[in-house]
């Protein structure tokens, strides 16, 4: 890795790995991951995993009070048209996600709902395991509702509650939380930091061998982490109950679909009857059976639909606002234009996301930003990487953060890759050196300091 990219050099793996001669002193703290949503619970949870004691700290009286607090989040496959280092980084974070899944605590907890997604598209896809290509009638049997689109379909994937998510995470063993606790400084002290915080009006420290920020909206607020170029993007959910009347007859739709086939003409735009239904058929017409996702998503509940998300850039209020239900609503009626729902939304959920300018998330050690700037200005004139010195970050202080709206898919990988670099042991006959150097990879297209990076190349900076 560093013989391409110095900057993007990594601190010594295996930080947390105990050896023989390393026996664990008091003084040495445990793991303090800051922030408790689901970037802060994967972390935690992830640590817990290798045998770390975490604690996990959180300014708000609730875990995943920020973003992460909606009551319900796509579980499903990033998929791109063409292969990418991207495409294979959202291809692992999936794998790692349905693992995480498949523990059963976790997977009950978190309320997950292996019902399918159905992803509409204007293109076709090159063929994949991960979804079916489906055209708008097949897409409309999966849905139960009309579907006016070529869909991909995940057969694999759903809807879980982030927030009962991050609860399962918490409740490992390895982890303590602490809600109440605002960070208020951090200092360097050996062998890791000393943490100032104001828990329920009361002035604590703690000592810690490992710190890794994780904490939303205020990841970047860290004199350690101000270059970090996150944008704050509001989004809302709108939940709608299905209305009692619908006004289908059904052997008229099933025409519309017939027709459609032949006419291809969207299904919105062909007249069909007005007739009731039956109570059987309006139960039938009248459910959602997977997600369906397009420019915003359908999510089904049990008597009523979720939409999401608006997204309102550098927008960071809370308050539910009726215009964004409005844009739900319309949203909804061109992505299920059969679906009936009621006019007014029942219940709204917002909140604060950050965003990268790369879409991708922040995730590795904390760069020295100040050392970057100058020891890396030379990059403008393109030279080549050898007359450069290996990169310097801030010694066991670690980013995790910048998720977006993906944060579901991404968390617990990003996590993941953290973990294993902290504790893997050093490996001097080479054993696992394909998996260190996949670890060196994934990580360098997360690293903190690839903005900066990219700034220095076209001769500007912080």
């Amino acid at each position: 890795m560093s013989a391409t990219a110095p900057w993007f050099d990594l601190p010594q793996r295996g930080a947390l790995v105990r050896t023989s001669s390393h026996t664990a002193r008091s003084s040495d703290g445990p793991c303090v991951v800051v922030g408790a949503g689901l970037a802060g619970c994967s972390m935690a949870y992830a640590l817990a995993l290798k045998g770390q004691t975490v604690v996990v700290i959180d300014s708000a009286s609730t875990i995943a009070s920020g973003a992460s607090s909606n009551p319900c989040g796509i579980v499903k496959p990033i998929v791109t048209r063409e292969p990418s280092a991207a495409a294979l980084f959202y291809e692992h974070a999936y794998g790692c996600l349905q693992s995480w899944l498949t523990h059963p605590c976790i997977k009950k907890n978190a309320a997950y709902e292996n019902c399918g997604v159905l992803q509409l598209v204007q293109n076709s896809y090159p063929a994949s395991k991960q979804y079916q290509q489906l055209d708008p009638i097949e897409a409309t049997k999966k849905a139960g509702t009309a579907i006016n689109a070529r869909a991909l379909f995940f057969e694999n994937a759903g809807w879980l509650n982030p927030h009962a998510f991050c609860a399962s995470l918490l409740e490992h063993n390895n982890i303590e939380l602490r809600l109440n606790c605002r960070l208020q400084n951090l200092i360097p002290c050996e062998p890791g930091w000393q943490l100032d915080c104001l828990q329920a009006n009361q002035q604590t420290t703690l000592r810690s061998s490992m710190v890794i920020l994780a904490n939303g909206t205020q990841l970047n607020k860290s004199p350690y982490t101000q270059a970090l170029p996150l944008t704050l993007a509001r989004g809302q959910i709108s939940e709608f109950q299905l209305t009692q009347t619908v006004g289908r007859e059904p052997e008229r739709f099933k025409q519309s679909l017939s027709n459609h086939a032949m006419s291809n003409k969207p299904l919105a735009n062909q007249a069909l009857s007005n007739q009731p239904f039956s109570s059987q058929q309006l139960k039938d017409k009248q459910r959602l059976n997977c997600v369906v996702s397009g420019k915003r998503y359908a999510i089904p509940g049990k008597q009523s639909v979720y939409i999401g998300a608006s997204f309102k850039r550098d927008d960071d209020t809370n308050d539910i606002k009726h215009d964004e239900h409005q844009e739900n609503a319309e949203a909804v009626n061109d992505l299920l234009p059969e679906l009936e729902l009621t006019k007014q939304a029942r219940r709204g959920f917002a909140g604060v996301r950050t965003t990268t300018p790369d879409r991708l998330p922040v995730c590795g050690p904390a760069p020295d930003f100040d050392f970057f700037q100058n020891a890396y200005t030379e990059l403008r004139h393109g030279s080549k990487h050898k007359t450069f010195s290996p990169a310097k970050t801030h010694k066991h202080l670690y980013l995790l953060g910048g998720l977006g709206s993906r944060g579901i898919i991404t968390a617990p990988y990003c996590a993941h890759l953290i973990s294993e670099w902290l504790c893997t042991a050093a490996d001097p006959i080479g054993i696992h050196t394909h998996r260190i150097q996949t670890l060196q990879s994934t990580m360098a297209l997360l690293h903190p300091a690839r903005f900066l990076i990219r700034e220095l190349k076209r001769g500007s900076g912080l």
